[in-house]
């Protein structure tokens, strides 16, 4: 039985998902820790990944339109 990274309790079986690619299958399995505090806390701060990650990916998107904007100009010019 797979055991938790974070304090060393055991892992809850929640599920298991397959993804075919055309060359490959990726088998995901999902577990849970059976700390209730230690699982809140692994669900916070993939929350904020996720958050920080959507934020970058915004900000990205916004430099690349700007700087397209920017040689559009010199273009132009």
């Amino acid at each position: 039985m797979p055991r938790c990274s974070h304090c060393g309790k055991r892992l809850i079986f929640v599920g298991k998902t397959e993804t075919k690619d055309t060359f490959s299958k990726v088998v995901t399995t999902i577990y849970r820790c059976s700390d209730k505090l230690c699982q809140e806390g692994i669900d916070k701060r993939t929350k904020a990944r996720i958050k920080l990650q959507k934020e970058q990916d915004f900000a990205k998107k916004a430099r690349v339109k700007a700087k397209m904007r920017l040689n559009k100009r010199k273009i132009m010019r």
